[in-house]
């Protein structure tokens, strides 16, 4: 488990091939602006919440499904072979895309 809620001064997240992570809580985190999380296999649960956290970019993959607590109406869920993904719409010129893999 990653946890960093309430920390601040973190802008960016970005997580990619942790075999054992399986839970992400940053939520609270004032400043953080772009998150990132992809190859995580186990990762079931990741918490945004917070309603002054800017959150501009936002691309996210949990294979075989899982929990996103925080989300917003301007982020796109979807599910795909089983995994769930989240992207901010916002912006879409600039997306993070979760690579589908």
């Amino acid at each position: 488990m990653l946890a960093v809620s309430w920390v601040d001064g973190i802008l960016d997240l970005h997580l990619c091939d942790l075999p054992f992570l399986t839970s992400v809580d940053a939520a609270w985190c004032r400043d953080l602006d772009s998150v990132s999380v992809v190859d995580c296999p186990v990762l079931h649960r990741v918490d945004l919440r917070g309603k002054r956290v800017p959150l501009s970019r936002l691309a996210l993959s949990l294979r075989g499904g899982g929990t996103v607590s925080g989300r917003r109406k301007e982020w796109y869920v979807w599910t795909m072979d089983g995994n769930t993904l989240v992207e901010n719409r916002l912006g879409r010129g600039d997306s993070i895309r979760a690579p589908v893999r």
